[in-house]
């Protein structure tokens, strides 16, 4: 395993927040690059911090030839955890993941780390002793952004897009941002490649080449119901439940490949992953909608309300695998559908469900495809699928 990435305190404090003038004869160090997560200090936020800070160290965190031009080309990046350095204790999940990766927490440094603690050489800052001055690890990185000093500070953003109110003095020294949040427009003055926010949800949300079938297949999951819940169909060993998310509106989806097309699509999806019931869960921004357009009932084709509000849909597909007994199949999934539709819908869900306008008329869908446009746009796959198990008699599967 490679070795962790340069975050010993000395890298920190070595002409932090000395000026230029000090007169001791010592050269100037390496440009340090600040890697800050964001000030939830949850275990992605950490992983990114860490990982970038580790790519971006080269020669310094043990690569290159060690010869001088490598030294020079070298960077100091630091991953610098926003968070009391008492309060790391109550992320249990990232203590145990930096410990699986061979990083003892105490390596890192934490913002409110105080400076004498940090430079004690004992590993990593720790917080503020009875020598301390009173600064603290981020006043210190403050203070070089304001003034000259033998240590040039930059800083990226992980995870997050706007400083926290304690951070706000190192907005100067932003260089790079990259998060996957809704952007605040914080940091709109830098280049378009160093802010890694918007091209990364444009990106994301880029699916409409993609087929009925990769739709399926690119963000699925499957859960164990278990018997005594969807009628017929749970009987015995129970039945499996599909969830696919897909950025498309479903009836952008429907208007590309027909009713039809998108059904088949699914339900070859469905079988192929042994499920009984498929579910599509669309999540999109209202611009990636279709331009309004009429099906043949007047209806507008599309998704969409105020602009920058987020729109989610959710339909439920039934999955008949066919065989020796394909009536009894065919029903025993039906069941287990309108088990799921009659779960989603039900107040108690609090999904806020409404028709959703497709590009044909409902009769010639139903009861294959049931759709709706879903007004609780907080209720992601994390959060409606555990309820959702509980209710249809869970008996496993993960979010």
């Amino acid at each position: 395993m490679a070795d962790p990435p340069p975050s010993r305190a000395d890298r920190l404090v070595d002409g932090v927040g000395s000026g230029v003038g000090d007169g001791d004869g010592s050269p100037p160090s390496l440009p340090l690059t600040v890697v800050l997560g964001n000030e939830s200090c949850d275990l992605d936020s950490v992983a990114c911090a860490v990982a970038l800070a580790l790519v971006l160290s080269g020669p310094a965190a043990g690569q290159g030839d060690g010869s001088a031009a490598a030294t020079a080309a070298a960077t100091a990046a630091l991953p610098l955890l926003h968070v009391e350095r008492a309060d790391l204790r109550l992320r249990p999940d990232v203590t145990y993941a930096l410990g699986l990766a061979g990083i003892p927490a105490d390596d890192l440094v934490c913002t409110a780390d105080g400076m004498a603690g940090v430079g004690g050489g004992g590993g990593g800052g720790g917080p503020a002793s009875a020598n301390d001055d009173g600064r603290r690890v981020l006043d210190a990185l403050v203070a070089a952004v304001g003034r000259p000093s033998r240590r040039r500070v930059s800083v990226i953003l992980v995870d997050h897009n706007t400083l926290h109110p304690s951070a706000a003095g190192l907005a100067s020294a932003v260089v790079r941002v990259v998060d996957h949040h809704a952007d605040g427009g914080a940091f709109s003055a830098l280049p378009p490649a160093d802010r890694l926010i918007t091209p990364l949800a444009a990106r994301k949300a880029d699916q409409a080449a993609f087929s009925g079938d990769e739709l399926c297949r690119m963000d699925f999951k499957a859960y164990s119901v278990g018997s005594g819940a969807g009628g017929e169909a749970a009987s015995g060993a129970g039945w499996t439940l599909g969830v696919s998310s897909v950025g498309l509106p479903l009836a952008t989806w429907a208007t590309r490949d027909g009713i039809d097309g998108l059904l088949a699509a699914v339900v070859d999806h469905g079988r192929r992953a042994r499920v009984t019931v498929m579910v599509l869960m669309a999540a999109y921004a209202p611009t990636a909608a279709v331009t309004a357009a009429a099906n043949g009932n007047g209806n507008t084709v599309g998704g969409g309300s105020a602009a920058g509000d987020r729109v989610r849909e959710i339909a439920v597909i039934p999955v008949p695998h066919g065989g020796g007994g394909a009536a009894a199949d065919a029903a025993a999934a039906a069941a287990a559908a309108a088990a799921v539709r009659a779960a989603l819908a039900a107040p108690a869900a609090g999904l806020d469900l409404s028709p959703l306008p497709l590009p044909v008329a409902a009769a010639e869908v139903a009861p294959a495809l049931w759709a709706r446009r879903q007004g609780n746009v907080g209720a992601s796959r994390k959060r409606l699928v555990p309820p959702l198990l509980g209710r249809l008699g869970a008996s496993g599967g993960g979010t």
